[in-house]
């Protein structure tokens, strides 16, 4: 499947409604549209929770492979991560964990649907794995991104508040208010407005946001 020139193999850990998602290429629709029009050839971009690799991708295939960080803490979707690069012909970098306050371990909830897996619990079903926390401080110090894409299922309620946001300038941020409810929702984007950001509100929905540095 080819979603906006990006080459997706749709296997195994696809679920029948994911797939579904797909076909109608609505699959971070409008994500990709904010890369489309923000992403510049100067830009380094680092994306956090990568999924199945789409948004990496679309941005390497951009502005290039050397620009392109991608983090992903579910062990499961750091293959299919590869194939997708395979697949578009870009290599971007790879790295296995989970952003947060200073270096460690954290524990990871893996679901059939990886949409969905997150450090927060989501259902009873879920296959706790424990996978490396990276110090978020030094990780952002030593990449210097210009853009950043968040999509970790909830885990955007503390992230946002370690994150240093020197040298960033446009956040995409998928927010999950099934997860950390409307309050925790207004926690993230107080957060961001303190650090400078204001949102894009012909580009954003109701949930998925491009803010922009003041």
């Amino acid at each position: 499947m080819t979603i906006r020139g990006v080459r997706l193999e749709l296997g195994p850990h696809v679920t029948p409604e994911l797939r579904r998602v797909i076909y109608r290429e609505r699959y971070e629709r409008r994500e990709a549209i904010c890369l489309g029009r923000i992403l510049e050839p100067s830009d380094t971009f680092v994306e956090i929770g990568a999924g199945m690799g789409f948004l990496s991708a679309l941005a390497a295939l951009r502005i290039g492979s050397d620009r392109v960080t991608a983090y992903e803490a579910n062990p499961r979707m750091l293959e299919v991560i590869r194939r997708t690069w395979q697949l578009n012909g870009v290599e971007a970098h790879l790295i296995h964990g989970a952003l947060g306050d200073g270096d460690g371990a954290v524990t990871f909830h893996v679901e059939d649907a990886f949409v969905s897996s997150s450090v927060h619990r989501r259902s009873t079903t879920a296959v706790a794995v424990e996978v490396p926390q990276l110090d978020v401080t030094r990780e952002m110090a030593r990449i210097r991104p210009t853009v950043v894409s968040m999509d970790i299922e909830g885990a955007e309620r503390e992230l946002v508040r370690l994150l240093p946001w020197d040298g960033v300038d446009r956040l995409v941020i998928d927010l999950h208010p099934r997860v950390i409810g409307r309050a925790g929702v207004a926690e993230v984007l107080t957060a961001l407005d303190d650090a400078g950001f204001s949102e894009n509100r012909r580009l954003s929905s109701t949930n998925k946001k491009l803010l922009v540095r003041r």
